[in-house]
C-alpha cells in the first residue's frame, strides 16, 4: 500500500512540474500564412502597363558604380509574345546589379533568360550610359515570373 501512495505522490508531482513548467512556456504559434502567388501578382499585374514574355538577348551597364549603389544595368529583351500593353519587337528592362542589402532580393536578369516580364515605366533621375528608348523595370522578384507560370498569368489578366 505504502508503494502505491508513494507512486501516486511522485505522479502527481510529476504532473504538477509538468503543467506549472508549460504555464511559463510561450504558447505554440503557427507561422503567418504564405501568401498565395496569385495574391502576390495581382498588384504587380494591375498597376504594369506592359506584360511580356520574352528572353534577354542584351545587358549593359546604364550607370558607374561609383554613381550608384543600385548598379543599374539594361537587358534587351527580345518579345515573343505581349500580354499587356502595346505589342513591340524589343524592351530595354532596367534592374539593379547590387548585391548590397537594399538590392539583394531584386532580380539579377542573365543573358538567355526566357521570362515573363511585369513591367513598369522607369525614368533614370540621373546622367546615364544608354541614351534613347522607352525604359521599363523590374525592381522585386515577383516582377520576373517563370515560363511556368504563364497560364496562371494569362489567367489573373483575364480576371482583373
Amino acid at each position: 500500500m505504502k508503494k502505491v501512495g508513494l507512486v501516486l505522490c511522485l505522479s502527481l508531482a510529476m504532473i504538477s512540474f509538468l503543467i506549472s513548467g508549460s504555464a511559463n512556456a510561450q504558447p505554440v504559434r503557427n507561422p503567418p500564412p504564405m501568401p498565395r502567388v496569385e495574391d502576390e501578382l495581382k498588384p504587380y499585374l494591375k498597376t504594369s502597363p506592359l506584360v511580356v514574355v520574352g528572353k534577354v538577348v542584351e545587358i549593359n551597364a546604364a550607370t558607374s558604380r561609383r554613381e550608384d549603389a543600385a548598379q543599374w544595368q539594361v537587358a534587351m529583351v527580345k518579345v515573343s509574345q505581349t500580354l499587356k500593353g502595346d505589342p513591340r519587337q524589343e524592351v530595354l528592362v532596367v534592374f539593379a546589379a547590387s548585391n548590397d542589402r537594399t538590392w539583394h532580393d531584386s532580380p539579377k536578369l542573365t543573358v538567355g533568360q526566357e521570362s515573363i516580364f511585369i513591367l513598369h515605366n522607369f525614368m533614370f533621375t540621373q546622367p546615364n550610359k544608354i541614351r534613347g528608348g522607352i525604359f521599363f523595370s523590374v525592381l522585386t522578384e515577383s516582377q520576373v515570373q517563370p515560363m511556368s507560370r504563364l497560364k496562371l498569368v494569362k489567367r489573373l489578366l483575364r480576371s482583373k
